[in-house]
């Protein structure tokens, strides 16, 4: 991809980048519900994820 043809598609990724999909839609819901069952910051909650090993950049 030639220089001004990413510059065109700066502002979609950009875009595409701070949007917020329905996992982490659900996974703050989540959150917000933990922390006000137990009378905390969702900032002292956590999670158990599991994450691949290996990530495809």
């Amino acid at each position: 991809m030639d220089k001004a043809k990413r510059l065109k598609n700066l502002s979609i990724m950009a875009k595409r980048l701070t949007e917020k999909v329905d996992e982490y839609r659900s996974i703050e819901r989540t959150i917000l519900e933990a922390a006000k069952e137990y009378n905390r910051s969702p900032e002292d909650i956590s999670l158990k994820l599991e994450y691949p090993e290996q990530i495809d950049w």
